[in-house]
C-alpha cells in the first residue's frame, strides 16, 4: 500500500495475516549505506528475514545499484551508476563517476567513466578489470596531443582506443592555439591511419613538382587526398591558388577546378596518372584558353590554340572546317611554312560582305599588301603569339591579324600578308591609343609574310 510517509509492496509467503519476511519487496523510502556513505531511495527486489537479499535494485537521486544483496546491503557485485571513483589512466589520476558492471566493489566488466571538471575533460567506456580500465573501448579526452607530419597539435579526441591508444574510428579537433586540424577517420596504434576526412592548415602536398604547405579540407586515404577535397596554397609567384575537385592518391582526378587569387581560374578533366588532360583556362581579363595539358603544362594543338584566340577576341568558336584545316597543317603553322591546302587565294577583301558573313570566306585565303598599324605580342603559358592591326593599301579598313610565334615586323612597315579567316574580332581595348578605333574588325590568321624593301 501507500501512505504519506512512503510506499510498500510485498510479495511472498504469509501466515496468520502476517508477511513471513521472505519474497519480494518494493519499498520507498529505503535507507542504506554503501562504502561508508548513506543513501535514501527505493529498493525493489528479493528479501529474506525482512532484509534485501538476492537480486535487487536500489535507486536514489545520487546512486543506483543493481545486483546481489545480502543482509540488507549491496555486496558490490552487479551494476552501478554514478559511483564516485578514482581512476588511473595513461599515468594520470582522475576523479569522477563510474557507471557499469562491478565486482567486489570495483569496476569490472563493461562500464563508463566521466572525470570531474577539476581533472579536465575525459571519459572512458569499455572493459574494466579489478577497478582499472583495460585501455580498450572508446575515449573522450581533452587536452590530447596528436603529431601529424612534423607538427604536434593539442586538442580533443573522441573515438576508439586499444591499449590506451586511439585505434579504429576516431575524431580529433585541435584547439585554435596550435592551428587548424580536424580529423575524423581511422586510427592505428595511436597514429592517424589517413583514411577519413581532414581539415588541416599545415598540409604538405607535392604540386607542380614542388612540396607545398597549405590548407586541405576533404577526404583522405593513406594520408593523401582521395575523393572530394579542397587544397589552398601559394604558387611559385606567391599567388594564392585554390584547387577543388576529385583526388586520387594526392593527384587531381575527374573534374578539377583551380582558382587564383588574382581572378584567373581553370577547369580541367583529369585522369590521375595520365599526363594528358583537357583544360579550359579563364583569365581575369576575359581571355579564354582551352586545350590539352601535358604534365600540367599547356600544350594545345594548333586548332585548340587558335580556337582559344577566336573565343577570346572574336567571342565565337572556330568552325569544324577551320579546325580541320589547322590540324592538317599543324607542323606548317608552327614552323611558318606554306600551308598544305588547296585553298584559293584572293587579293581583295570585300570588307562589308566579310563582316556580315565571315564564315563564307572560309574557303578562301587572302593575300593583301598593306601597312602594319600596330604590333604587339602576348605570352600565355609560355606560348607566344603576335597580334597585328593591318591596313590594306588604298583602303581605310583595319584587319586584326594574329601570328603563331614572334613576328619580326615593325609598326608602319609595308608588308604582304597571306591570311586565312578566323572570325570577327571584338575590340577589347578601352584606350583608343592602344588600338585602332572600331568595335568590330575582321580577324585573320597570318600564314605567310613578305616584308617590303624600304
Amino acid at each position: 500500500g501507500t501512505s504519506a510517509s512512503g510506499s510498500l509492496n510485498l510479495e511472498g509467503s504469509w501466515e496468520s495475516g502476517s508477511f513471513s519476511g521472505t519474497g519480494k519487496i518494493r519499498i520507498q523510502p529505503y535507507e542504506t549505506e554503501y562504502l561508508d556513505t548513506a543513501y535514501s531511495g527505493t529498493y525493489e527486489g528479493d528479501i529474506a528475514a525482512f532484509l534485501p537479499a538476492g537480486e535487487g535494485k536500489f535507486t536514489s537521486d545520487a546512486l543506483e545499484m543493481d545486483g546481489q544483496w545480502a543482509d540488507g546491503s549491496f555486496t558490490g557485485t552487479g551494476s552501478i551508476s554514478a559511483l564516485p571513483v578514482e581512476v588511473s589512466f595513461l599515468g594520470k589520476a582522475y576523479s569522477g563517476i563510474y557507471s557499469g558492471e562491478i565486482k567486489d566493489h570495483q569496476p569490472d566488466g563493461q562500464g563508463s567513466f566521466i572525470a570531474g571538471p577539476e581533472s579536465g575533460s575525459m571519459s572512458l567506456e569499455g572493459s574494466w578489470a579489478e577497478g582499472g580500465f583495460s585501455g580498450n573501448g572508446t575515449m573522450i579526452m581533452e587536452p590530447f596531443a596528436v603529431k601529424y607530419g612534423k607538427k604536434t597539435y593539442t586538442g580533443s579526441y573522441s573515438g576508439g582506443i586499444t591499449d590506451g591508444k586511439p585505434d579504429g574510428n576516431g575524431h580529433f579537433i585541435a584547439n585554435e592555439k596550435t592551428g587548424v586540424f580536424d580529423y575524423d577517420g581511422i586510427w592505428n596504434e595511436g597514429e592517424i591511419a589517413g583514411n577519413g576526412k581532414l581539415t588541416c592548415n599545415h598540409f604538405q602536398l607535392t604540386r607542380a613538382g614542388k612540396l607545398r604547405t597549405g590548407e586541405y579540407s576533404g577526404e583522405i586515404k593513406d594520408g593523401l587526398p582521395n575523393g572530394e577535397g579542397v587544397y589552398i596554397y601559394k604558387d611559385n609567384w606567391g599567388i594564392t591558388l585554390t584547387e577543388t575537385g576529385g583526388w586520387k592518391d594526392g593527384q587531381a582526378d575527374g573534374y578539377f577546378k583551380r582558382e587564383w587569387s588574382d581572378g584567373d581560374y581553370s577547369e580541367a578533366y583529369v585522369t590521375a596518372g595520365d599526363p594528358k588532360s583537357f583544360m579550359i583556362y579563364h583569365w581575369a581579363d576575359g581571355f579564354i584558353y582551352e586545350g590539352t595539358l601535358t604534365d600540367n603544362r599547356y600544350t594545345p594543338t594548333i586548332s585548340e590554340f587558335f580556337n582559344s584566340l577566336t573565343q577570346s577576341y572574336c567571342s565565337t568558336r572556330l568552325s569544324e572546317k577551320m579546325m580541320a584545316l589547322l590540324e592538317e597543317n599543324e607542323t606548317a603553322i608552327s614552323e611558318h611554312e606554306s600551308l598544305q591546302t588547296d585553298l584559293p587565294v584572293s587579293k581583295s577583301l570585300d570588307y562589308q560582305a566579310y563582316m556580315q558573313n565571315p564564315e563564307n570566306q572560309e574557303g578562301t585565303a587572302l593575300e593583301l599588301r598593306g601597312k602594319m598599324i600596330k604590333t604587339g605580342k602576348e605570352a600565355r603559358f609560355g606560348i607566344v603569339n603576335t597580334y597585328v592591326f593591318f591596313q590594306p593599301e588604298a583602303t581605310t579598313d583595319i584587319i586584326y591579324v594574329t601570328w603563331y610565334g614572334e613576328l619580326k615586323a615593325a609598326n608602319d612597315q609595308e608588308v604582304t600578308l597571306t591570311m586565312i579567316p578566323l572570325g570577327v574580332y571584338k575590340n577589347i581595348y578601352s584606350d583608343p591609343s592602344a588600338a585602332p578605333v572600331g568595335d568590330y574588325l575582321p580577324c585573320m590568321y597570318a600564314v605567310g609574310i613578305t616584308i617590303s624593301d624600304q
